[in-house]
């Protein structure tokens, strides 16, 4: 699974593809990978320090496609369990700075009005 990520692209380019491994010979079935990478490239303006390219990618696991000696196929994606773990402590965090905001809001609140 190589491939290459065109670097001289317009700056600012944004990718989302889907890669597809080499196939695997299990027994009766053949394996293929798949994966999903995303990310960003962009370049500098001439003329500014740190002048040249950059960029990131994101590359995760996301299906198994088996295919049969009857050349049928099927995909079989790939569970995330850590992806809803990381959504609930997200929410749990953004509920817990909105409280702290209220809290705070209402403190200064009371103050403002006990000092009046």
């Amino acid at each position: 699974m190589t491939t290459e990520i065109n670097i001289n692209a317009d700056s600012g380019t944004t990718f989302d593809d889907e890669l597809v491994g080499e196939a695997l010979a299990v027994g009766d079935v053949t394996l293929k990978p798949v994966a999903r990478r995303s990310g960003k490239r962009w370049s500098m303006p001439a003329g500014q320090a740190g002048q040249g390219k950059a960029g990131f990618v994101h590359i995760s696991p996301t299906a198994v496609v088996v295919q049969y000696q009857d050349e049928t196929e099927e995909r079989l994606p790939l569970p995330i369990p850590s992806k809803q773990v990381l959504y609930g402590m997200l929410t749990g965090a953004a509920a817990i700075a909105a409280s702290c905001i209220c809290i705070m809001m209402a403190a200064s609140l009371w103050a403002w009005r006990s000092s009046r």
